[in-house]
């Protein structure tokens, strides 16, 4: 998922024009930047242990900056690029994309604002289809 979340995130034109490439899984020390963590993964499976093919993958996306109006404006940007997300994406079918909490930080050293966008995606794995 984090290569299609990256796709879809890198996507949106109005973001890509204020981050750039800087879009990541890792935290950047250059800003403005986005980057993403996967904060949990299960996946369905029968009575018998028998993985079903629906997946769920939690993310932490998080957007910095040095200005709080601009950081603001990169979380409107990704809830508009991720709200009611569905389809196939390289491989993966995105069924349904939910937005679960919003937190907003101002890290001292360097002078950042953070704002971290929680959200769960139910998809397939790579190459799978439901069972």
């Amino acid at each position: 998922m984090e290569k299609q979340l990256k796709a879809i995130l890198s996507s949106d034109t109005e973001l890509s024009l204020i981050v750039g490439n800087k879009i990541s899984p890792i935290q950047r020390d250059s800003f403005p930047s986005i980057s993403y963590e996967k904060a949990s993964y299960s996946e369905d499976t029968d009575i018998h242990g028998v993985a079903m093919g629906i997946c769920r993958s939690r993310f932490l996306i998080t957007a910095r900056s040095t200005s709080y109006e601009e950081a603001k404006k990169m979380a409107t940007l990704i809830h508009r690029t991720l709200s009611g997300k569905s389809g196939l994406f390289d491989g993966v079918q995105i069924f349904l994309t939910e937005f679960i909490d919003e937190n907003q930080n101002q890290i001292l050293e360097p002078d950042i604002v953070e704002i971290s966008l929680e959200y769960q995606f139910h998809h397939t794995g790579a190459n799978k289809s439901p069972k």
